[in-house]
């Protein structure tokens, strides 16, 4: 899609999904320009550190990522194929961003955004062809801009279907959230995980959601 929302709970991957998919899509398109923007300077720090470097450093691909001639930087990285991935944040203003022309953009942390900057960053993206916007945060309230872009959008849910009695686990609040944690256990694994199904008490993996 153009435009996706991922909307989750802290340490399931948000970020190093985002990460993964804004290296891939410069790295495989020439002459592509991938902005990611979060609230503060030192998250574009953390995000650039913890989830890029490695992922760019470490992969298998990695003459497709950097190459003799290309230039990385806190807030650039060049590939060889004249691509860039940007890095920006926009906590108190966006005036930072205007000018950057980017094909996609992908905002970390988006709860903590001010909405009223979004229309200016999203406008980086008027001359591309491409034009795609991910947004990816972790809910705090139901007064944020995190539920405002969640209320325009499709409201998918991730659901797991029960492989011993066929119930469809949704893992809200308003649903099956509170009946999924299972019990603790020392063995919480990939193998024995610790959700279970609201129906029948089994064990689900979310995985296979």
């Amino acid at each position: 899609p153009l435009r996706s929302l991922v909307m989750s709970g802290h340490q399931v991957g948000k970020s190093l999904s985002s990460a993964a998919a804004y290296i891939m899509l410069p790295g495989l398109n020439p002459d592509f320009t991938s902005l990611v923007v979060t609230p503060l300077a030192e998250q574009v720090r953390r995000f650039r550190t913890v989830y890029v470097n490695p992922l760019i450093c470490d992969s298998p691909f990695q003459s497709l990522w950097s190459g003799p001639g290309t230039k990385s930087t806190l807030y650039q990285h060049e590939f060889p194929n004249r691509s860039n991935l940007l890095f920006s944040f926009a906590s108190l203003s966006a005036d930072r961003i205007r000018g950057i022309k980017a094909d996609a953009i992908a905002f970390d942390e988006i709860q903590d955004f001010n909405v009223d900057h979004l229309p200016v960053i999203q406008a980086t993206t008027d001359a591309s062809k491409f034009g795609m916007i991910q947004y990816t945060g972790t809910p705090k309230s139901l007064d944020n801009t995190i539920h405002a872009i969640w209320m325009n959008s499709s409201q998918a849910e991730w659901v797991t279907k029960c492989t011993h009695c066929g119930h469809w686990n949704r893992p809200s609040a308003e649903y099956d959230l509170l009946d999924m944690i299972g019990p603790w256990h020392p063995d919480i694994s990939e193998e024995s995980p610790g959700t279970i199904c609201a129906q029948c008490k089994k064990p689900i993996n979310p995985r296979y959601g």
